[in-house]
């Protein structure tokens, strides 16, 4: 990791929107405003057929056009847009860069035609974010201010793919992206390390009661190709906007933020220092962003070929046995009943298959008081992602400790791990396989 003291003369806030990273590396950085009409300063805004948008003396704007007049209610400004949102939620942008009226961050409306940093109606009051304030953050998909601090709520991200996640969850604004590629994980630091940490198998979710976190999910032991990711549509992916939750983006005066629409909250103070890490292991990170707050962000296929895509409702339960063909073959992960009152279970979690191998010792009588101890070799056999299967132990063995060891087939490392029980251990005794064939792991269930 780096330790990196970033100072600069302007602080671009991020909120995350429903684009995917690779949309985003075409786009240019915005120039800074330097015209006479800029984003801080416009209060009326004129396009076709007679129609304008202009701010109202209490800091409301007015849509007029032939259609009738609409009040809108104003966000945030940055140096070319000024940030609308209707009481039905839809969000206009005057963007004076484009010189385009956009809805709901896509959908362009009209063509600008002109614009005014003085009103044909008298102003009593300062517009709010003019110039001289910081201008407040873009508003989230929900219509409220993007905040810094964790906001109650849910986001969930659910492994559907051959391999074990780790899922870190990162406070709003914990995130700094420095500049440069939006695609390469070295350009983003960390300023805390994770609110919360976890791995999670085929079939399981990683879950937060907050509603503006950033994940970063990793594909445990695997380094990959950013490029080869296929980004489902609709996934929310890198950095995007129009979820609840924040990065910094550390530049000076703006130039080096990648400008998506919409995103770009510049603050005018003096300089800010930041002082940032960089994200670790950023060759397995397969998604980095804001998982939303009503749909499971799905991480599915193969090590080659890994996928995001967000179309389950978070309201519904999940049941990989039901909904993935792959596992749809195994009833439950205990495939041959109930462990006995002296056994040890082995359970694959992983993208391989695996074999647990347990020896242990008898006691054997050849008579004339000869007895000795001979060693009893037992084996789940190979297992497949999704199986479990109990070894039952004797319980009148030899007072010998028992070796557990696994096994991978086709890993880079064939045995994965061994240990040592006692011989007079009570109960049922659990091991589980996880990760990939690059990096495969075991260990207890617990």
């Amino acid at each position: 990791m780096k330790n990196l003291s970033i100072f600069a003369s302007a602080l671009c806030l991020y909120g995350l929107m429903a684009t995917p990273i690779g949309n985003l590396a075409g786009i240019k950085t915005m120039p800074v405003a330097a015209q006479t009409v800029n984003g801080f300063n416009v209060k009326e805004v004129r396009y076709g057929q007679g129609g304008m948008f202009q701010q109202q003396p209490d800091g409301s704007w007015l849509e007029k056009n032939r259609d009738g007049q609409f009040t809108f209610q104003e966000t945030n400004r940055d140096e070319w847009s000024v940030y609308l949102v209707k009481s039905d939620g839809a969000r206009v942008q005057l963007d004076l860069f484009k010189k385009e009226i956009i809805l709901n961050g896509s959908n362009k409306l009209y063509d600008i035609l002109s614009s005014s940093a003085t009103s044909s109606i008298s102003q009593s009051s300062t517009p709010r974010n003019a110039a001289t304030r910081t201008p407040t953050l873009p508003q989230n998909d929900a219509n409220q201010p993007v905040s810094t601090e964790p906001l109650p709520g849910k986001q969930c991200v659910y492994n559907n793919g051959l391999y074990v996640l780790t899922v870190d969850w990162f406070d709003p604004a914990t995130i700094i992206y420095t500049g440069g590629n939006t695609k390469d994980f070295s350009n983003y630091e960390m300023t805390e390390d994770p609110h919360s940490s976890e791995n999670i198998t085929l079939g399981y979710s990683s879950c937060t009661n907050v509603k503006n976190r950033v994940a970063v999910v990793r594909i445990v032991g695997h380094d990959i190709a950013n490029e080869g990711i296929v980004i489902a549509a609709g996934a929310v992916t890198g950095i995007v906007t129009g979820a609840a939750g924040a990065f910094a983006c550390v530049a000076t005066a703006g130039t080096g933020c990648p400008a998506a629409a919409a995103v770009v909250g510049v603050a005018t103070s003096a300089a800010v220092s930041a002082t940032g890490l960089a994200l670790p292991d950023i060759e397995e990170i397969a998604y980095l962003g804001s998982p939303g707050t009503e749909k499971y962000l799905d991480v599915s296929g193969t090590l080659w070929t890994v996928k995001t895509s967000q179309t389950v409702p978070l309201s519904r339960s999940r049941n990989a046995f039901l909904e993935d063909p792959i596992v749809r073959g195994a009833a439950n992960f205990i495939t041959d009943g109930d462990p006995g009152p002296k056994s040890i279970t082995f359970n694959n979690q992983s993208g391989y298959v695996a074999k647990m191998t347990v020896i242990y010792h008898e006691y054997k009588d050849f008579g004339n008081g000869v007895i000795v101890t001979l060693p009893v070799v037992k084996s789940s056999g190979d297992l497949p992602l999704g199986f479990s299967r109990h070894v039952d132990i004797p319980e009148n063995i030899a007072d010998i400790p028992i070796t557990v060891s696994i096994t991978g087939t086709a890993t880079i490392k064939s045995d994965i791990y061994s240990t040592t029980i006692p011989a007079n251990f009570r109960g049922n005794k659990c091991f589980k396989t996880w990760a990939t064939i690059f990096d495969a792991k075991a260990g207890t269930c617990n």
